[in-house]
């Protein structure tokens, strides 16, 4: 007779590991709607109340689970060369945003902002755009770029221009729009050679 699967505890990282990744798993196969707590729940293993205890809501597991998947993703490097720093960032950042999760995560961001979904949209991505904005600033610490440059901006317009592209003309995994991109940015924020 097979032994019954018991249920992960309430705390640890074996628990916190497994709802993100069956809420992510559940948000690529079935999509939002379909990634209740009770799914979450009975893919993980784990009892309701217990995800209920730790994360509160449905709103902070869903912004959690896809920034966990977002974070492993997309690299934030710091190489002390801004243009190979911006260039890994950006071409993980497509290659993410091609993924099966990333596409989750743009279906979800496409949602109007009233949606539960997106109760804490502005937190997932201003914690986002503050850890890759340290990459720019790093640069302009070091005279790589302009002390007017605004990284927040310069990330803004990696991530805006990257994402536009793959919802409006599909898989750009292998294109190499990602390292252009930020070829072209740079050419108008570097510092002047002394």
């Amino acid at each position: 007779m097979e032994a019954q699967r018991r249920p992960l505890g309430r705390r640890g990282e074996g628990f916190r590991s497994a709802v993100l990744s069956a809420t992510v798993d559940l948000l690529v196969t079935e999509g939002v709607e379909a990634t209740t707590v009770a799914a979450v729940s009975a893919a993980a293993g784990v009892h309701e109340s217990s995800i209920y205890r730790r994360w509160g809501t449905w709103e902070r597991l869903i912004s959690e689970a896809v920034g966990h998947g977002t974070d492993e993703a997309v690299l934030m490097s710091d190489t002390g060369d801004v243009e190979r720093d911006l260039r890994l960032y950006a071409t993980s950042l497509l290659r993410f945003l091609t993924s099966p999760v990333g596409q989750a995560l743009l279906r979800i961001g496409a949602r109007p902002p009233s949606d539960p979904a997106l109760t804490h949209a502005s937190e997932f991505w201003d914690t986002r755009l503050r850890r890759a904005s340290a990459i720019v600033g790093r640069a302009i610490d070091r005279g790589e770029l302009r002390a007017d440059c605004d990284p927040r901006l310069l990330i803004q317009t990696i991530i805006g221009t990257l994402t536009a592209k793959v919802l409006f003309y599909g898989d750009l995994a292998q294109d190499d729009a990602a390292d252009r991109l930020v070829g072209q940015l740079l050419s108008g924020v570097r510092a002047p050679r002394a």
